[in-house]
């Protein structure tokens, strides 16, 4: 009966992400036409299906994992004022889902009937029914994935209070230098791209109540509430966005080698599917920055979005994910003076990542 019911969850969890990828194969296939022509846009919109709904399964586990961790930490016995952090939780889901998810409701909504009025005008009059239902999927992914970003922050924040007996070890010079400028390069890439969702969520809003003739506004508390749920989630992005990309900078030939080492230690099967997966990371980022040039941050999104989707690599993640370790090729063997200790740390992670 359990088998069964997972079964039935997860068949509906993949028609969901499917739903999902659809309407955002609206928005891109759109953009890339005016761009590079409808045939060349029609196989780089499949690209970006792939993604998505790659991308949407990979939100849904995160929201399994984040939840148990949080309700894991709340529920240990060395944590004080247990009641404080569940409003937290309380709250962290009414700025996602009672603010944020309207608005992006009524943004998606704007864009995807944008695509459907141009494309399809002889059905102009069951396009407004059809998108009311169509984006649901996304839109509802999109929160989720807002919540998620919420939720881990909260986690971490939690994590911190429990164990903040703890002395915290210097750090050497190099290390202090590393994460300094790690940290102001995420706090100037969160201010800058935490203004930029807002505006442009506030773009599709103001279409959509014009399309529907609706004048209601936020209050002023729910207001900075919804930009505090955003600033969160931009943040943590672009922590980890911030990391990764300070680490390349710093440690280009550790990087090098370990790229290397991958490339030869591994087939071309899994290659193959590597490459596969970045390339709909790089397009889907590519659509992401032609959404917002008007607002001037194009080539900002495409790199931020680059470094952020390509570190799980969501299309490899979920092909992977649907063979065992023994159905995968091995990867070859190394010469004898290359030994496993030489190898990054990250390299070892990456691999665990994938195949665990």
């Amino acid at each position: 009966m359990a088998q069964k019911a997972s079964r039935v969850i997860g068949w509906s969890l993949l028609g969901l992400s499917i739903m999902g990828a659809v309407a955002e194969i609206c928005t891109s296939w759109n953009v890339l036409s005016i761009f590079l022509g409808r045939d060349f846009a029609l196989f780089l919109s499949f690209a970006v299906f792939h993604f998505s709904v790659s991308d949407n399964l990979c939100i849904y586990e995160t929201l399994i994992n984040e939840t148990e961790r949080y309700w894991q930490l709340i529920s240990s016995d060395d944590l004080y004022a247990r009641p404080f952090w569940f409003f937290l939780y309380v709250l962290s889901l009414y700025a996602s889902f009672g603010l944020f998810l309207p608005f992006s409701y009524m943004h998606t909504y704007f864009q995807t009937s944008l695509f459907l009025y141009v494309h399809f005008t002889k059905y102009h009059v069951i396009i407004p029914h059809l998108v009311s239902w169509l984006i649901i999927p996304a839109v509802m992914t999109v929160t989720i994935n807002v919540f998620n970003k919420i939720c881990s922050l909260l986690t971490d924040l939690c994590r911190h209070c429990i164990t903040e007996h703890r002395q915290m070890q210097s750090l050497p010079l190099y290390e202090t230098i590393q994460q300094s400028l790690s940290w102001t390069i995420c706090a100037m890439l969160t201010l800058s791209f935490t203004e930029s969702v807002y505006l442009s969520l506030q773009y599709g809003v103001a279409h959509y109540r014009i399309m529907h003739q609706l004048s209601a506004t936020l209050g002023f508390a729910n207001e900075m509430l919804l930009i505090t749920a955003i600033s969160l989630a931009t943040f943590h992005t672009m922590s980890a966005v911030s990391r990764h990309l300070v680490a390349c900078c710093f440690k280009p030939l550790h990087r090098s080698y370990g790229v290397l080492h991958y490339v030869r230690s591994h087939s071309a099967f899994v290659l193959s599917v590597q490459a596969w997966g970045y390339f709909t990371v790089l397009v889907r980022s590519f659509v992401r920055g032609l959404q917002t040039t008007n607002i001037g941050q194009g080539f900002h999104l495409v790199v931020v979005n680059t470094f952020d989707k390509g570190r799980r690599n969501p299309a490899a993640y979920q092909i992977f994910k649907q063979y065992d370790a023994e159905q995968l090729p091995a990867p070859k063997k190394m010469p004898q003076e290359t030994k496993k200790s030489d190898a990054p740390d990250w390299v070892s992670v990456f691999y665990d990542r994938i195949f665990r």
